[in-house]
């Protein structure tokens, strides 16, 4: 099983990735408005990298503190979109 660890950071959109195979790399999440960027790429490369490098296994990701609260404010910020947009959030608002 390959492990990856991604650490990032919401204001700036950069995000770092680490795998137990020794490889590394840093990336920037897509902008979204005029100040937000999405964690997706950062978990999205993960995948990419699954598939070239390490054939048939699986994976285990771990996140960092900050990374983990992008990914909340990332949430959340959809939730409150889709909400303004349509009167109902279908997947709810994340909890602490």
């Amino acid at each position: 099983m390959a492990r990856l660890y991604i650490d990032g950071a919401t204001h700036t959109g950069n995000y770092r990735v680490d795998c137990d195979c020794d490889a590394n790399w840093r990336g920037r999440g897509e902008r979204i408005g005029a100040v937000n960027f999405s964690p997706m790429m950062a978990v999205a490369s993960c995948v990419v990298h699954m598939k070239h490098c390490h054939k048939g296994d699986s994976m285990s990701i771990s996140f960092s503190k900050r990374f983990e609260a992008w990914i909340l404010h990332h949430w959340e910020r959809g939730a409150l979109r889709v909400e303004s947009e349509h009167g109902e959030v279908p997947y709810g608002i994340a909890q602490r």
